[in-house]
């Protein structure tokens, strides 16, 4: 143990040092001041140099280096439809036009104005091949901003061209023919659809109210956007409305799939059907049809539309026991229902397929058996898409494979060299089995010839269709919708043929017969016409 003496000596050691350290730092920190006021007097020494000594030759060089870009926009490619007629150009001032206007506005989309980037439509979706790469001038400018030369230069590399499968003439008449029928019902909007079976190329798609999308001012583009009537809503893929009777064909598939009833079968019909209540068997139900059929079988309730025979093999009755929602939801799943088309244009909506889940969480309550019958002739919570109908009708039309909508084809550069195709997707295959699906053509073939669809009778060409009358509410006429599609097999073998499916959805159009078939009636009678140049691809 140290001695008072020793304890002294270490204290003050540890004093020196303290004392040392103290003197090192204030000796870093004054060679830390003279460097930087070293450092200090050079620059300074260098700005003397600059603006005194050396001014005229330095202003000189910050002249020379000074520079100014000027970005050079390039030429957005050209859309075409699948004859090369023109959808989308640039005109002298490089400014986008689209000759369809309202008719195609809500295919082709628009581009903004400032910058030219797609924003809406087949613009935006295939904005990468469009756009093409800005080119640029870089020139010299002295220090009054005066240009003294021009530096580099980077030429503009123009965008690819688009084509689409889009029938131009096709598109442009379908509008015309809705929006007559629209202003005649004063019906809100409605949508139409006409597609290639064979492979899911859509060659019309119509959306009313619709828009110019030659906006002259951004101001006009704002006034379009705060319309009460939103024509920037695509009511083709984004609008959902119940089915009505247009579902009864998928049931019957579904049905014919799970040995539900024989087609033959005779079913006695009545006018309505009527069950207990599973809470209090004193208390009946009554689901009404629009008229008693009598006997039918499967052909003859989709000719005529019977809701008794749907109700039946849908939710089941005395001895036939039904599908079941579950089955249903699965088979119209199937069909491309409850979910996106992938078509290639944004804001597509799923639809709406309910089950006993849905309905509990979202309306807190049971699922009934009048649930299933609404849902079994396209009625109660069930809501659908215009391109789903189309889509589902493309596998019927043939005989078992859904495809995804498509409406590119193609994009091609400046040369004439393609640079990328839009092959045909499927999404799922052998969805149902050829001899059901026949089953069903034929009944809605029977639709055009005794049916309810007569009108399509007189067409040049054979069709099988199915309409409805979807419910509104608020004591609103109903949605009417029709859907038709070939029924000579040879048009979807013969190249030369014109395959179609057709979808056609009037808001609040009340009857389907009398509302969307004199547009399908009108339309096809155009459209398959021998003298019509329009041909499929």
């Amino acid at each position: 143990m140290p001695d008072g003496s020793n304890l002294f000596e270490i204290k003050s050691k540890k004093n020196i040092k303290h004392r040392l350290g103290i003197e090192f730092d204030n000796r870093r920190l004054k060679l830390a001041l003279i460097f930087m006021f070293i450092i200090g007097a050079i620059i300074f020494y260098r700005l003397i140099l600059i603006s005194i000594i050396n001014g005229k030759e330095y202003k000189n060089i910050y002249a020379n280096n000074h520079s100014k870009i000027e970005w050079i926009l390039p030429k957005r490619g050209i859309i075409y439809d699948y004859q090369g007629k023109i959808l989308a150009e640039n005109n002298i001032e490089n400014k986008r036009y689209y000759p369809l206007k309202q008719a195609g506005s809500h295919i082709i989309g628009y581009i903004s104005k400032e910058d030219k980037i797609g924003i809406y439509g087949i613009e935006a979706t295939y904005e990468d091949f469009l756009k093409g790469k800005p080119g640029f001038t870089i020139f010299n400018i002295n220090n009054k901003g005066e240009i003294k030369g021009i530096k580099e230069v980077k030429e503009p590399e123009s965008g690819n061209n688009l084509y689409l499968h889009i029938d131009y003439d096709a598109q442009e008449r379908l509008y015309n023919e809705l929006l007559k029928q629209i202003i005649y019902k004063n019906s809100p909007g409605g949508a139409a659809i006409l597609m290639n079976p064979k492979n899911g190329a859509v060659k019309a798609l119509v959306s009313i109210p619709s828009f110019d999308n030659n906006f002259q001012s951004k101001d006009e583009l704002i006034k379009t956007l705060q319309s009460e009537q939103a024509p920037f809503f695509n009511r083709a893929i984004s609008g959902e409305y119940s089915s009505g009777s247009t579902i009864k064909p998928f049931i019957a598939a579904a049905a014919l799939s799970e040995n539900i009833i024989n087609p033959d079968f005779k079913m006695e019909t009545h006018g309505s059907i009527t069950v207990d209540s599973i809470y209090n068997k004193n208390i009946k139900w009554t689901f009404k049809d629009w008229k008693n059929h009598g006997f039918v079988n499967m052909i003859d309730a989709l000719a005529y539309s019977s809701n008794v025979y749907f109700y039946t093999i849908g939710g089941g009755y005395k001895d036939i026991t039904g599908l079941g929602i579950n089955k249903i939801d699965k088979y119209l799943q199937k069909f491309g229902m409850g979910s996106k088309t992938k078509i290639d244009i944004i804001g597509e909506s799923k639809g709406l397929i309910p089950s006993p889940k849905w309905k509990s969480i979202n309306i807190n309550e049971d699922w009934y058996i009048g649930d299933t019958y609404n849902t079994s002739i396209g009625q109660g919570f069930l809501r659908i898409t215009p391109i789903q109908l189309a889509s589902a009708t493309s596998v019927i039309a043939n005989s078992g494979t859904l495809y995804q909508p498509q409406i590119a084809n193609s994009v091609v550069s400046d040369t004439g060299d393609i640079i990328w195709k839009n092959e045909p997707k499927i999404l799922e295959d052998n969805v149902i089995k050829k001899e059901y699906l026949d089953i069903i053509k034929n009944g809605m073939r029977k639709a055009v010839t005794m049916g309810t669809n007569w009108r399509l009778n007189e067409l040049p060409e054979q069709v099988a269709a199915k309409t409805g009358s979807a419910e509104a509410g608020n004591n609103r006429e109903a949605h009417s919708w029709v859907t038709v599609l070939n029924y000579n097999n040879d048009s979807l073998k013969n190249e030369q043929g014109k395959p179609f499916v057709l979808s056609i959805l009037v808001e609040n159009g009340g009857n389907g017969e009398t509302s969307a078939v004199p547009i399908a009636k009108n339309f096809l009678s155009w459209y398959l016409d021998d003298k019509n140049e329009s041909q499929e691809h």
